[in-house]
């Protein structure tokens, strides 16, 4: 037997039915907005982390190359002015020495003739593959310092990321000028024991010589009593002198006379023994200080260009900016030498070996980044944008 159910019972029971299915999906609802502040609860965490976690990066980042510099002091500027000076002073001795050389060109010392024969090529080499490195370092310098000069604070910060590119780069010619330095002392020092043996020939008038340099130098400047034999040679000491004595002691040294053809070679011999090798050890020294200098000075402005904060680029600024006057000046007064250096290079005659000159770079080599490199090839990799020095590495040389 059947019993139907009564009809309000079913229509009570669809909508209770419907009200259940509306109950869930409200539910389902609101667990789907749940998830999705939780999903963007857990986004933002995520974000404040991340942002968190570089900022400790940078900030540790800052802290480890803070760690790996040193600031540049008013000491390291000091000594700049000081380096790029001393820099201008060796130049000028050491094309003084080489043109001692020369003063007599017709001797009849053969010995002497024979080793100055040898230097001719390497003075060659010096003039024209290696001073032109030196002056453009010392540019650099000058063109580096006046932009602090010429910047306000707000433009050094803007291009303060280039300027510690162009301090990169300017440590990098530095250090190729550097090697090519200490090459070329190398081979004049190589000189040494063949100038001995000609100083053994001529031992009178060697001792005669020792004893005129002996009388000069209670009045010498001791910084370069080294060098106190120029002063002895005819033309030379007119330019020397002022260098290499004391202040009141200005009075030209009676120089050697040109009839004392012997004594001449002897103070020719003394000039490549002392004075060349002395200031150019002298100038190797203040570019390897000036070399340092550049570097630490990057350090530094890579330092700053990932430091947020104001005041260490604000002291940097200032610090440099006070002192770059002076350190331009003394890259002025290089220059001003300049053209005396090549007055003297020319007195050196033109019978030198031009293939020896020409492939000079090619044959040297130094250790840059634990390779051995020609410096040619160093050369080429180091200067691809400057098409000035490049040049001077590869254009020939032709005698006359």
């Amino acid at each position: 037997m059947f019993f139907a159910i009564p009809n309000c019972t079913i229509h009570a029971r669809f909508k209770n039915s419907i009200w259940k299915e509306k109950l869930v999906n409200v539910t389902e609802l609101w667990s789907f907005i749940a998830l999705l502040v939780i999903i963007s609860y857990a986004k933002n965490l995520y974000i404040l982390y991340i942002m968190f976690n570089n900022k400790q990066q940078h900030s540790m980042e800052v802290i480890s190359l803070k760690q790996h510099y040193k600031e540049v002091t008013d000491g390291d500027l000091d000594d700049i002015i000081k380096q790029v000076k001393n820099a201008g002073e060796m130049l000028q001795l050491a094309s003084l020495s080489l043109r001692a050389c020369f003063i007599d060109n017709s001797s009849s010392v053969k010995s002497f003739v024979e080793i100055r024969s040898e230097v001719t090529n390497e003075a060659r080499v010096y003039g024209y593959k290696i001073l032109p490195f030196a002056h453009d370092v010392v540019r650099t310098i000058q063109n580096f310092c006046e932009n602090y000069q010429d910047f306000t604070f707000e433009e050094f910060k803007e291009y303060i990321t280039d300027l510690a590119d162009e301090a990169n780069e300017n440590a990098k010619l530095c250090k190729y000028t550097l090697e090519l330095h200490k090459s070329i002392l190398t081979e004049f020092k190589k000189k040494e024991d063949k100038a001995k043996t000609v100083l053994k020939q001529l031992k009178l008038e060697a001792e005669e010589f020792e004893k005129r340099k002996e009388a000069l130098l209670n009045s010498a400047n001791q910084k370069y009593a080294w060098a106190i034999g120029l002063s002895l040679v005819p033309g030379v000491n007119l330019i020397a002198t002022p260098i290499l004595l004391c202040e009141g002691n200005k009075d030209i040294a009676k120089s050697i006379a040109a009839s004392e053809e012997k004594l001449l070679a002897v103070a020719a011999i003394d000039a490549i023994r002392d004075p060349l090798c002395n200031s150019i050890d002298n100038f190797v020294k203040s570019l390897s200080k000036i070399s340092g200098f550049f570097q630490l000075l990057t350090d530094e402005l890579i330092f700053l260009a990932q430091n947020h904060k104001e005041n260490p680029k604000k002291m940097h600024y200032n610090r440099i900016k006070k002192k770059s006057l002076h350190i331009v000046e003394a890259c002025r007064q290089y220059s001003f030498r300049i053209p005396d250096s090549e007055t003297n290079l020319r007195a050196i005659p033109e019978t030198f070996d031009n293939n020896y000159v020409q492939e000079w770079l090619s044959r040297r080599e130094a250790e840059i980044d634990n390779e051995k490199l020609s410096f040619i090839k160093w050369g080429e990799k180091l200067l691809k944008s400057n098409k000035k020095l490049m040049n001077l590495i590869t254009a020939e040389l032709y005698c006359t």
